[in-house]
């Protein structure tokens, strides 16, 4: 779902982006009511809520914790999600659009990549896949899951101290077909854009 998300999104981006301008640009001269603006921002919320819940219960589900943890990093990240918006609302951060996607793109790409690797990581487990050389490399001394870096590169990227070969071959192949169709649908808007 998530590679499919950035290969759409290069594909239709511009559009959602020159959209939203226009509903702006009609709210804002008068020419729309305000009530267009509340659905786009309250379907945008309901889609993003809806990501955060399949989050939540995919830690419930690998015991990332307890319900403790689960709270206590919901709280953290409702509230620097609060602070992130109000900043930007209040002009407070001057973010060109093509950055902030594109800086998006990218983690939702190395999040996709690593769900991937932790999914060929439980494939092995259950001796469906062959581990093609366990562990490849091992950083659990200098960079252990269960510390602070180690728990956010997990998050993010889908750290593993002990990756199997299965995992890196899982994880070069999400990042790689994704890139290629972000590339074939990027160039099919432009060829269309030129026609």
């Amino acid at each position: 779902m998530l590679m499919w998300h950035n290969i759409w999104v290069a594909s239709h981006g511009a559009e959602l982006a020159a959209s939203a301008r226009i509903v702006g640009g009609d709210i804002r001269d008068g020419h729309s009511e305000c009530s267009a603006l509340l659905i786009i921002v309250s379907l945008a919320v309901l889609r993003e809520g809806s990501e955060t819940v399949k989050f939540l219960c995919g830690i419930a589900a690998t015991d990332g914790g307890g319900p403790s943890a689960m709270l206590s990093g919901g709280l953290v990240g409702m509230l620097l999600g609060i602070a992130t918006g109000y900043a930007i609302y209040a002009g407070l951060l001057r973010i060109p659009m093509r950055w902030f996607f594109g800086v998006t793109g990218v983690l939702v790409l190395l999040v996709a990549a690593g769900m991937a690797s932790q999914a060929a990581h439980f494939l092995i487990q259950a001796d469906l896949l062959p581990s093609l050389a366990a562990p490849l490399w091992d950083t659990s001394t200098s960079l252990p899951e269960d510390a602070l870096p180690g728990m956010l590169l997990r998050s993010l990227i889908g750290y593993d101290s002990r990756p199997a070969g299965m995992q890196l071959i899982f994880y070069i192949a999400v990042l790689a077909v994704t890139y290629l169709g972000m590339r074939l649908a990027a160039s099919k808007r432009r060829h269309k854009i030129e026609q």
